[in-house]
């Protein structure tokens, strides 16, 4: 987390959700929305995730969205690194988010 991205320390409560799409959940106990001072990288594994073929070979996005409606919001800047079957993002806030392509 970069110096200053946040004003206090606060709690970080990471929550995979049951489902069939690779969705995290990040929040801060006792907040419905959070924003940082700065933006944030997060890194996530895929590694457990089984990916058809064409997931395999197209780059793979995080995006912000909205669970309860299945909404898609927001593309975050992404790096998808296959040998890794990890992704990177940036974010300046915490809520839900999606791997997808």
């Amino acid at each position: 987390m970069p110096l200053g991205a946040l004003l206090d320390p606060v709690e970080i409560t990471l929550t995979i959700p049951a489902s069939n799409y690779a969705e995290i959940d990040v929040t801060v106990t006792g907040t419905d929305h959070f924003i940082f001072q700065l933006p944030i990288t997060v890194t996530v594994s895929y590694a457990h995730c089984s990916l058809g073929l064409l997931q395999r070979l197209l780059p793979l996005s995080v995006w912000h969205w909205e669970p309860s409606t299945r909404t898609f919001l927001e593309r975050m800047p992404s790096i998808d690194n296959k040998l890794t079957r990890s992704i990177t993002f940036t974010t300046p806030h915490l809520s839900g988010y999606i791997i997808a392509n």
